[in-house]
């Protein structure tokens, strides 16, 4: 089964997250709200064998229920060294060994991106999930319970959100004008 977080923006009351709790299980999905680090996130678990279209199906009944909703995108997922450690229940330093190719397989994915500490020239790098998930797979046999969408599906989707929001955008437009 597959694990979409959508980027909700325009959301900040109870009320609206009543409404996304509200929204629950569809035909072909199922969508879990969540808060993480102050970022609205629909989680939605597509039952179909088309994630995509359950992803755009579930933005389009978050756009229906919450008229001030955008639906920004999909969360990418990404993760430090302490967030890989907890998730595959290892020690930092395990991972760290993984990531320095001193212990296992070797050819860790390489970070997507990296927040500066402050210090000069000091960096913590920060990796997309789904690729460590996939390379856990690989070489350990460890088998994440989510499947994860492709980048070229991630990107699909994101083009697919911003057409979405687009219409939504203009037929709201509309129905102020009138």
């Amino acid at each position: 089964m597959h694990k979409i977080a959508l980027r909700i923006l325009g959301v900040d009351d109870a009320d609206d997250l009543a409404k996304l709790h509200h929204l629950g299980r569809r035909g072909q999905y199922s969508i879990a709200p969540q808060v993480i680090d102050g970022r609205m996130l629909a989680v939605v678990f597509p039952i179909s064998e088309k994630p995509l279209d359950a992803a755009v199906d579930a933005a389009r009944a978050i756009l229906l229920a919450l008229k001030s909703a955008i639906v920004d995108g999909v969360d990418p997922e990404i993760v430090g060294l302490t967030d890989v450690a907890h998730r595959v229940r290892m020690t930092r330093e395990a991972v760290r060994l993984w990531i320095k190719g001193e212990r296992g397989p070797g050819r860790f994915p390489p970070p997507v991106a990296s927040i500066a500490r402050g210090e000069q020239g000091s960096s913590t790098p920060l990796w997309s999930w789904p690729a460590v998930s996939a390379w856990l797979s690989e070489h350990y046999g460890m088998i994440d319970e989510y499947e994860h969408l492709t980048a070229v599906e991630v990107a699909e989707l994101t083009i697919r959100l911003h057409h979405l929001n687009q219409e939504y955008a203009g037929s709201r437009a509309e129905t102020a004008g009138s």
